[in-house]
């Protein structure tokens, strides 16, 4: 099952925690490294990436999305490609230093198949997911006597932090 979930280019340019986000992952950078950004969408990540490291192979599914991050202003070490991830990376046979995740687990039907199918490709992998620990309408949804999480057609899951640390302890 794929999601039809895209980003809006731009439209949060200056919101905090992008900022905090981008700090973060650029600061793990070396020159060096590889990186694959698994459903890159509309190339926002591996744009900012791009600087900072020997390579980027941005991959994702929805052609159109690839179409507007290629027409945007690129990096010339990024290389875009329209697959499905599971089959990029079973007939990939390289492997990268870092792996951007972000916005991409929620959607799967089984995310802890997907971190094990795909942990053997890099040494490291940020992964970025709503958070639903801080979002306005959880706590929205607790003042109101409900329970924090909701869904919607797109969103398979909804992480809270401890599921989060639940999911990784088994990989």
């Amino acid at each position: 099952r794929m999601a039809n979930e895209s980003s809006e280019v731009g439209k949060l340019k200056n919101y905090v925690i992008y900022d905090l986000r981008d700090k973060f992952i650029k600061h793990r950078l070396s020159k060096n490294d590889n990186l694959i950004d698994l459903g890159c969408g509309s190339g926002v990540i591996s744009r900012l990436v791009a600087p900072h490291v020997k390579s980027v192979i941005a991959v994702d599914y929805d052609k159109d999305v690839l179409e507007i991050a290629k027409n945007l202003i690129n990096e010339k070490n990024i290389t875009y490609v329209n697959k499905d991830i599971f089959k990029w990376l079973s007939n990939s046979s390289e492997k990268y230093e870092i792996a951007i995740c972000s916005h991409v687990i929620e959607h799967l039907d089984d995310p802890r198949d997907f971190l094990n199918s795909c942990k053997f490709f890099f040494k490291y992998i940020f992964i970025e997911v709503p958070d639903n620990d801080q979002d306005e309408q959880s706590f929205l949804r607790v003042a109101n006597g409900l329970e924090p999480l909701f869904n919607d057609a797109d969103h398979i899951w909804e992480f809270k932090r401890k599921d989060l640390a639940f999911l990784f302890n088994d990989l």
